[in-house]
């Protein structure tokens, strides 16, 4: 109830415009609140008072209660912010129905209703000057002088040692009083801006410029004060870029986290952010900027902060020259591993064609053996078919980074490798096995692209693993994603060679016999094509116990439909 009561009060006592300073915007409203409260008195004693009183005096009943309806004046003038005619006019009014009392009950008891004008030297006092205040004094004592023995009836002598006496002599201590208590609040404002142009003063020595932002009763920002500094910077004047629109110049990207550090300075934290902003002239610039919140005396709300902005363009610059140093370091770095390892592998292969074609030669002139020159043929093709596997890897590695994603049923694929691979695991005495559990889930990926990675992951555990040994392909549902597994018995990875086994061109085995050479590209291409389709891939190896590499897919559907397939491979 007191909530609501004090939540009315406020709407009908605070002003209609706004006022920026606080102080004064509190003055208004007590003055409005002030005004309210007296009318309302007036039209209780209207209602109540007046028809006790009305046979006996009615016209000048009706005269002071009307004059009291004249605080209406005084209230507008409040809502309006208009602090001195509000003073003036509320000054004038109850001057005015003091004397009218005093002068309907006339004699002494008018005469004592004289005595309570000095509130109205207290009141005027509290919120304009001390000497338009003793102005009003002398008018109503002057009046009180002139006319008082002729409106109450009542000698001079009288009037001069009561009510005019008094009001003078309490008039003229409460003024002393109000003045010094002024003279002490003023002090202590200059004080208070001696020490806020020090600290621009410290502030524009040790940062660009530095500003305090005060929040209004609206929500609202308004710049109390900002070093000259924030023009040069910004290149905009104080008066083109007031505190509430001073966002408009961030970084579009960079919005969402100038919002978040406002909103997060006003919950009461200290901000330190860095955002772009655009200067006048349209130049980008790199600002850091530091919030510091400040309490109200009760500690209870925020009631603005202060902030110290550094222009850290010339800083971002040089970082980014250096990035990008390191980054075209790194490219040639990377390039000159690939033509390391493109002209190793390439002249490797292109020594076997060397060989055979040699070979193929001093068979001929030895008048032939078909089936040696079978053999070299064949291992002829198998240089040309590798290097134009190469090759082919290379141009993949521009591909695999856009997948177009659909409901793939994983089954049929995972059919298709193990009748691909097996002849070739049987030619080397290898056991090949496909294990999937019945009705496994779509997966969302780009089935082309997906047998790719699996073709790598396959081709690396043939490559690694002696006759006699196992493969197995694995596939099984987990959760909401799809888990494949390609398993060998081979020789494995030593654990420090296991970070680094997805990087372009990393060989396990640098000395790699012609049968294995490569770019070292196949588990790059795998790590990619799984990344692209936003999974995982990890890998579980011990040297001489061989190596399982695991990869994890999203399901394409909330509840996992399950496609018709067959029985497990």
């Amino acid at each position: 109830m007191r909530t609501r009561f004090m939540s009315l009060w406020n709407r009908i006592t605070a002003p209609w415009v706004e006022v920026e300073d606080d102080d004064r915007r509190y003055d208004v409203q007590s003055l409005a609140s002030l005004s309210v409260v007296v009318v309302l008195l007036s039209l209780f004693s209207t209602i109540v008072i007046l028809p006790l009183v009305w046979r006996q005096r009615p016209a000048e009943v009706l005269v002071i209660v009307a004059s009291a309806f004249l605080y209406i004046v005084a209230y507008v003038f409040s809502r309006y912010g208009q602090l001195r005619a509000t003073v003036l006019t509320g000054a004038g009014v109850a001057t005015m129905i003091t004397l009218l009392v005093s002068g309907l009950l006339s004699g002494h008891r008018g005469m004592d209703i004289l005595y309570y004008l000095i509130n109205v030297v207290i009141f005027s006092a509290s919120f304009v000057s001390i000497s338009s205040a003793f102005v009003i004094m002398l008018t109503y004592c002057a009046l009180m002088f002139v006319g008082g023995p002729y409106v109450l009836g009542v000698p001079l002598q009288d009037i001069i040692e009561g009510p005019l006496a008094f009001n003078l002599i309490a008039g003229i201590y409460s003024l002393i009083f109000l003045y010094h208590w002024k003279r002490k609040e003023t002090n202590k404002q200059h004080a208070l801006q001696a020490s806020q142009d020090r600290y621009r003063m410290i502030s524009d020595l040790t940062s660009d410029y530095t500003f305090y932002h005060r929040l209004n009763s609206s929500g609202r920002y308004v710049r109390e004060w900002i070093t000259d500094a924030f023009e040069d910077i910004t290149g905009y004047s104080f008066e083109e870029l007031p505190a509430e629109e001073v966002l408009s110049i961030v970084h579009p990207d960079d919005m969402a986290k100038a919002q978040d550090g406002l909103r997060a300075v006003i919950s009461g934290q200290l901000v330190e952010s860095e955002y772009r902003i655009f200067r006048k002239d349209g130049e980008l610039r790199w600002l850091s900027i530091k919030r510091v919140p400040n309490w109200n005396v009760a500690h209870t709300r925020v009631i603005g902060h202060y902030g110290a902005v550094v222009d850290i363009t010339a800083r971002k610059r040089e970082e980014e020259q250096r990035w990008q140093l390191t980054l075209q370091h790194e490219r040639f770095a990377l390039l000159n591993q690939f033509v390391q390892a493109v002209s190793h592998d390439f002249r490797t292969r292109l020594s076997r064609v060397e060989s055979a074609r040699y070979v193929i030669g001093k068979i001929l002139e030895d008048g032939g053996d078909s089936q040696r020159i079978d053999q070299s043929l064949s291992a002829i093709r198998d240089s040309v078919f590798q290097m134009n596997t190469q090759i082919a890897n290379l141009s993949l590695i521009t591909a695999v980074n856009d997948p177009k994603p659909l409901p793939v049923d994983i089954r049929p694929l995972l059919i298709r490798l193990n009748e691909h691979y097996m002849p070739r695991a049987t030619t080397r005495k290898l056991t090949f096995l496909v294990q999937m559990d019945d009705g496994l889930p779509f997966v969302k990926a780009d089935e082309a692209k997906l047998q790719i990675a699996f073709t790598h992951l396959i081709e690396n555990a043939l490559a690694h693993t002696a006759e006699g040994g196992r493969i197995i392909l694995c596939a099984e549902a987990e959760r909401r994603h799809m888990v494949v597994e390609v398993s060998d018995t081979g020789e494995g990875i030593a654990a420090d060679q296991l970070t680094r086994i997805f990087e372009p061109f990393y060989k396990v085995d640098g000395a790699r016999t012609p049968s294995r050479a490569g770019l070292g590209l196949g588990l790059t291409i795998a790590k990619m094509v799984v990344d692209a389709h936003e999974g995982t891939i990890e890998v579980e190896s011990m040297p001489g116990k061989g190596s399982t590499f695991r990869v994890r897919l999203p399901l394409a559907f909330a509840d996992a439909p399950t496609p018709l397939g067959t029985a497990r491979v």
